[in-house]
């Protein structure tokens, strides 16, 4: 990451190291990293005078939590609840959090399908769609990567992307989900195998997996029936 001016708090600095050191290898581009790094060192100079126990901000998820909202909020209080510079800042310390083991269950990320995430995070940037479409899409694809490590996926998505979208949608179907939902994160995911070149799934109902899909994906049931 670039110089910063401004030091890391002592307190903040193993964790700012370690979350950079990640943020490194991600499939972020440069700018992006960059100015994610700026964002959080700028929440962390904000802890010292504003939390009471920054090592619990920095080890527990909803220490973090709480701290980053009331952060967002004195930003979007300054500039605004929608101005650019607080969401980026809600983003960078989304992606922080997500790093260093301390999101939310919800937004967590399993670590061998980062990547995937990372680069349609990045591909969402350019594509002019509404911050809300943005966030919704996100939310369905990070969820669709739980679900596929829960289900001890070993597949090749560049290769099973739409196989295993079939299979993730017939699963939310058999949960007996709103008939809307399922629609909803099909265009979500097929929206990112645009954006990542992956095969994409079709528009129609969701299909039962056939023996030789169940046997190649390794489909748990316990852990599709969560």
């Amino acid at each position: 990451m670039s110089p910063d001016p401004l030091p890391v708090p002592g307190p903040c600095r193993q964790a700012y190291d370690r979350y950079t050191a990640d943020l490194g290898q991600s499939a972020l581009a440069a700018s992006t990293r960059t100015h994610h790094a700026r964002r959080v060192r700028r929440f962390l100079r904000w802890l010292p005078a504003n939390t009471a126990d920054i090592a619990a901000v920095l080890t527990q998820p909803q220490a973090w939590h709480t701290a980053a909202t009331r952060f967002t909020a004195e930003l979007a209080a300054a500039a605004g609840t929608l101005s650019t510079d607080a969401q980026s800042h809600r983003n960078a310390l989304a992606d922080c959090a997500r790093r260093l083991g301390l999101a939310e269950p919800y937004v967590a990320i399993p670590e061998r399908f980062r990547r995937i995430h990372d680069a349609y995070t990045e591909a969402t940037a350019t594509t002019g769609q509404p911050a809300a479409t943005r966030s919704t899409n996100l939310a369905a694809v990070r969820a669709f990567l739980r679900w596929l490590d829960q289900a001890s996926h070993t597949g090749d998505l560049r290769r099973d992307w739409a196989t295993a979208t079939t299979s993730y949608l017939q699963h939310l179907t058999g949960k007996g989900n709103a008939p809307s939902s399922a629609p909803r994160q099909r265009a979500a995911l097929n929206h990112c195998a645009t954006c990542l070149g992956l095969p994409r799934t079709a528009a129609d109902t969701p299909r039962q997996p056939g023996h030789d899909e169940r046997r190649s994906y390794r489909i748990v049931r316990s852990a599709a029936d969560q």
